[in-house]
C-alpha cells in the first residue's frame, strides 16, 4: 500500500480538521441526532439512514485510530474529547425527544417499541465482522482519493449515530435492557473501526516520526485494540448464542402447537402465538381456529408436550376462534328467469 509523503501529510491535516471541535460538528451531530431519533422513533429506515450519511462520529474515531499509530498523544485527547462531546449530544437530545415523544397522546410509542429501535439492540459477532470491514475500507479510501465515492456506503454499514440515538430514546422510557444492548453496538462499531483502521495506517507508512519509537508504538496500540477487541467480543458472543436459543424456542413452539392442534381437528389452524419469561417459566399465549372448542384434556396435553418438548415449565393461553364449516351447495335455480318463446 504505497502512500506518498504528501499524501500521509494531507490525511493528517483532513483528520485534524475532522476530529476538530466547532461549530460545524456541533451542528451536523445535533442535526444527525434529530433525524436518527425521530427516524427511529417514526419506524423508518431511510430517515435513519439519512442520520447515517451525515453524522460526523468518524472523523474523530479515525482520528484517533491515527492518534495511536503517530503516539500522539495531543491529537488522541483532541479526538477523544470530541467524539465524547458528540457521543454525549446525541444521547441527551434522543432522551429529551423520546421524552417529548411519550408526553404526546397521538404517539403509540410507549405501546410498542419500534422496529428500527429493537434491530440495534442486540448485537452479534456479525456486527462486529461488518464494523472491521467498514473501518479498514473507510481508512483505505482515505488513502485512496479515487475511492471516495464509497464513504457514505461505509458510513450506513459501519452505523455509529442510531444506537446512540436508540440508548437515550431507552433511557427515556426506562428500557434498561434496550440501551445496554444499543451501547454495546456503538462500542463494539467503535473498537472494530480503531483496529481495523488502525491496520491501514501502518500498512500505509503511518508512524511515530522518530523510527525507534514505531515498533514500541504500534505494537502497544494493536496490544490495547486487540484486548478491547476481546473484551467486547465476549458480550457479542453471548447476544448470538441467546438470540439462536430464542430462534430455536420458538421454533419447537411453533411446530409443537402445529402438530398438536392438527390432531385436534383437520381443520384446526394455529393463527399466531406470542411467548415471554415469566418468574423461571416460558408463557405462551396462542390463537386457534378451530371449528369446535378443545376440551380440557386436550389443551392439558398441548401443554404438557410443549414443557416435554422444550425442557421447561410452560403456562399456556389459548384464545379459541370458532369457524363454521359450510357444505358445497350447488348454485339455486334461477326462477325469475322468462320462459323462452319457441321460434317460429
Amino acid at each position: 500500500m504505497t502512500v506518498t509523503p504528501v499524501r500521509r501529510a494531507e490525511i493528517v491535516d483532513s483528520l485534524d480538521d475532522s476530529a476538530k471541535l466547532d461549530s460545524d460538528y456541533i451542528l451536523l451531530a445535533v442535526l444527525a441526532c434529530l433525524i436518527a431519533s425521530f427516524g427511529l422513533v417514526v419506524n423508518s429506515t431511510a430517515v435513519t439512514i439519512g442520520a447515517m450519511l451525515i453524522a460526523p462520529l468518524m472523523g474523530p474515531i479515525l482520528g484517533m485510530s491515527l492518534a495511536l499509530v503517530r503516539g500522539d498523544l495531543h491529537r488522541l485527547s483532541q479526538a477523544v474529547t470530541t467524539l465524547l462531546i458528540g457521543v454525549a449530544i446525541a444521547i441527551v437530545m434522543s432522551a429529551v425527544i423520546g421524552n417529548i415523544v411519550s408526553r404526546s397522546k397521538a404517539s403509540g410509542f410507549l405501546a410498542e417499541l419500534p422496529r428500527e429501535m429493537m434491530n440495534r439492540t442486540e448485537p452479534t459477532l456479525f456486527d462486529l465482522v461488518v464494523a472491521m470491514a467498514g473501518g479498514f475500507l473507510a481508512a483505505y479510501a482515505l488513502t485512496q482519493p479515487r475511492l471516495s465515492p464509497a464513504l457514505p456506503g461505509v458510513a450506513i454499514a459501519t452505523s455509529l449515530m442510531p444506537p446512540l440515538c436508540v440508548v437515550g430514546l431507552g433511557i427515556s422510557q426506562g428500557e434498561t435492557g434496550v440501551s445496554n444492548g444499543a451501547l454495546l453496538l456503538f462500542l463494539a462499531n467503535f473498537v472494530a473501526i480503531v483496529f481495523s483502521s488502525a491496520v491501514v495506517f501502518v500498512l500505509a507508512g503511518f508512524g511515530p516520526l522518530a523510527f525507534h519509537e514505531r515498533r514500541q508504538v504500534i505494537s502497544r496500540t494493536f496490544f490495547v485494540s486487540s484486548i478491547s477487541l476481546v473484551l467486547i467480543t465476549i458480550p457479542l458472543a453471548n447476544f448470538m448464542v441467546r438470540i439462536a436459543d430464542d430462534a430455536r424456542t420458538s421454533q419447537i413452539i411453533d411446530q409443537t402447537l402445529t402438530d398438536q392442534i392438527e390432531q385436534v381437528s383437520a381443520d384446526a389452524r394455529l393463527v399466531e402465538f406470542t411467548r415471554e419469561s415469566r418468574d423461571g417459566h416460558i408463557h405462551v399465549n396462542a390463537t386457534v381456529r378451530t371449528p369446535r372448542e378443545l376440551s380440557s384434556n386436550e389443551t392439558t396435553r398441548i401443554q404438557r408436550t410443549l414443557a416435554s418438548r422444550l425442557d421447561k415449565p410452560v403456562s399456556l393461553e389459548l384464545l379459541i376462534v370458532p369457524i363454521t364449516l359450510l357444505d358445497v351447495m350447488p348454485p339455486e335455480p334461477d326462477t325469475n328467469t322468462a320462459p323462452r318463446m319457441p321460434e317460429s
